[in-house]
């Protein structure tokens, strides 16, 4: 149940990502109901398996070393240290773990969507950015252009005086 290698995202391939995420949600996400399935029922079969042997033990308490009068609490704190019982407490925990795993993989791969757009985003912004240049640079290379035009055409610098009233 390893859904890391389907986290990861080749940010240089993000068209492939981006057609791939909804196929890899709904997988994992059909693994996460499933997973939730198996939980109720383990916990079903836990608790029937738990109450089947306190009502052993209070009907027979002595077999069990409980004493004559048995409460519910010893009789279920004697039955939750049954071979049986524990087998399917087991089993229930180890259900109830890979349900909440399932769960925060569908979470993770709800937050690879958010990523796949910011990435998307980001890459429509690099590609259509304008190039910035510094400004001393800019001015530097309009004063060689204009220079290298009075040049070619033979042009000189002028001053051009204003005349006084």
């Amino acid at each position: 149940m390893t859904y890391i290698k389907d986290l990861k995202i080749d940010r240089y391939n993000l068209d492939e990502e981006l057609v791939q995420q909804p196929q890899l949600y709904y997988d994992w996400a059909i693994k996460a109901v499933f997973a939730e399935v198996d939980s109720k029922e383990a916990k079903n079969k836990y608790e029937i398996v738990l109450g089947l042997m306190v009502n052993k033990i209070k009907r027979d308490p002595e077999v069990y070393d409980a004493g004559e009068k048995v409460s519910d609490f010893i009789a279920k704190a004697i039955a939750s240290k049954q071979k049986r019982v524990k087998k399917y407490f087991r089993r229930y925990m180890d259900a109830l773990r890979d349900e909440k795993t399932l769960d925060e993989a569908k979470k993770s791969f709800q937050q690879r969507k958010n990523m796949l757009e910011s990435l998307t985003s980001l890459n429509v912004q690099l590609h259509f950015a304008d190039p910035k240049v510094p400004m001393a640079h800019k001015e530097e290379a309009e004063r060689r252009v204009k220079d290298a035009i009075r040049r070619s055409t033979g042009l000189k610098r002028r001053k051009i005086s204003r005349r006084q009233k």
